[in-house]
């Protein structure tokens, strides 16, 4: 399997054992799209979404940074379903950088580490007030170390 669909399966593992204060069941798809019903219930969507690559100038050594995110959707009709969905966000946030923090085994002599978290903005202002739907995406950036082969 690719490192990002790893890397995704990953985070999906991790927040699929979280305990939060909301029940969720996160999915990896590469293609995020939610019609208006859907979201009556909460998504939450893991999505590989960028690669680089910096090659070491000894050895065949290189470090890839891949962007992975999260996305939390749901309809909010009211200002309290707002603040549950916030409160929600706020804790996948903390969970994944605490949690994926420390450098990880994926397999092959392939280890991975969270750098980096953002959410930035917050949640999309036009979606809620055009439809009343929350939708944050939280990017987690991994730097991923590995031997390249001949």
């Amino acid at each position: 399997m690719p490192i990002d669909l790893q890397l995704c399966e990953k985070v999906r593992q991790t927040l699929a054992d979280a305990r939060l204060s909301q029940p969720l069941t996160p999915t990896v798809t590469k293609t995020p799209k939610a019609n208006l019903e859907e979201l009556a219930t909460l998504l939450v969507l893991i999505v590989p979404v960028g690669k680089s690559s910096a090659f070491s100038t000894r050895g065949d050594d290189v470090e890839e940074t891949y962007a992975i995110n999260v996305g939390v959707q749901k309809q909010a009709p009211t200002d309290d379903d707002f603040d549950d969905l916030s409160m929600l966000r706020d804790e996948i946030f903390e969970y994944i950088s605490r949690k994926h923090r420390r450098s990880f085994d994926l397999g092959e002599y392939v280890m991975a580490r969270l750098t980096s978290t953002t959410n930035e903005p917050p949640y999309e202002v036009e979606h809620l007030k055009r439809d009343r739907v929350f939708t944050s995406v939280i990017e987690l950036t991994y730097t991923v170390h590995r031997e390249l082969g001949d």
